[in-house]
């Protein structure tokens, strides 16, 4: 990933995260230290468990986390701060040039507006454009997100719909204002295959039809695969392992990003076999972290791992945190640990 390094390098970086902490009152963490950048029509994903701090992670990239908690280190975008910046220059990015696509539509969407008027309002807010243009724009993104009779659901309410059609009408509102970035917080979660893929393709078109850079916040591997070139693995929030998607399958060097291949179900698997696992729990938000956070749960630890943080530093394409070497870790592996 390029990294800023003057004003022509600064130029190819859209969105750069520095050194992003949040914590809860009591300063226990939820995100430490971390960093990645996203260039103009890039796509990167943060993928981990549940509760691994992705989506307070992009929430407080723009100023949406929840106000008891405590963030810091740097958000920029375009070059400008984004933390610590007016509740107004906030506002002005929020749906117009960043579109936030949040997790669960049934309680992001307003149950007593109809479809057309919760797209209108974004088009007129950041758009500037009267109701009736407004309402004509909300049907054409109803149709680019594939939408079939857009006409009359725009008199529709959320509930009149199926998960699938609210999960795009969300993403319609967050396009609305024709943003250059969308956040995708688990876009697909609650829905069935066909519905989820149906989605993936919807992302990947979007992307290219409007040239989007898309931050996708997920623990489904196979929507990674699919829609980001390079992929953050976040546990217990730290950075574990970042570099291409493509090289993920065959070449993933941390242990927990493995252990996240292997609990992905197969189509050759047994039917009656269960379902792999990861052995054990994240760490509770205030437990010592003077050691690995996953070493815990590592069938690969060692006496180091237990007693010294390891830090982040360079492999192959991208960066790692991990005190073994690949090798230790092939070995282990071949042992049947």
């Amino acid at each position: 990933m390029r990294r800023s390094s003057g004003p022509d390098a600064e130029a190819l970086t859209m969105l750069e995260v520095r050194e992003l902490s949040v914590a809860d009152r009591h300063g226990g963490p939820i995100v430490e230290a971390l960093s990645f950048s996203l260039p103009p029509a890039g796509s990167l994903a943060i993928v981990g468990e549940s509760g691994s701090g992705k989506t307070q992670a992009a929430l407080s990239l723009l100023g949406l986390q929840d106000p008891a908690l405590r963030v810091g280190g740097s958000v920029r975008f375009d070059g400008v701060e984004l933390l610590g910046a007016p509740a107004s220059r906030l506002r002005a990015l929020r749906g117009a040039r960043i579109g936030f696509v949040f997790q669960d539509p049934s309680t992001s969407l307003n149950p007593y507006l109809s479809v057309g008027l919760q797209i209108a309002e974004t088009i007129e807010v950041h758009r500037g454009l009267t109701r009736e243009g407004a309402l004509a724009e909300a049907r054409r993104l109803l149709e680019a997100v594939r939408i079939g009779d857009a006409a009359r659901r725009l008199a529709q309410y959320p509930h009149e719909l199926s998960g699938g059609m609210r999960q795009r009408v969300m993403i319609a509102i967050a396009l609305a204002g024709r943003p250059q970035l969308l956040i995708a917080d688990e876009p697909t979660t609650a829905l069935d295959v066909t519905v989820q893929q149906q989605l993936i393709g919807l992302l990947a078109e979007l992307r290219r039809t409007f040239s989007l850079a898309l931050l996708l916040i997920t623990h489904d591997l196979g929507l990674v695969a699919e829609l980001c070139e390079r992929t953050l693995v976040l546990y217990a929030g730290q950075m574990m392992e970042e570099g291409r998607t493509s090289a993920l399958p065959s070449a993933a060097t941390h242990p927990y990003t493995r252990a996240l291949l292997r609990a992905r179900p197969h189509l050759d698997d047994d039917p009656d076999s269960p379902l792999r696992t990861i052995p054990g729990a994240l760490p509770a938000r205030g437990e010592s972290r003077r050691s690995c956070v996953f070493a815990p749960r590592c069938a690969h630890a060692q006496a180091p791992c237990r007693t010294t943080p390891p830090a982040l530093t360079p492999a192959r394409d991208g960066r790692r945190r991990c005190h073994l070497g690949i090798a230790e870790i092939g070995v282990s592996e071949a042992r049947g640990q």
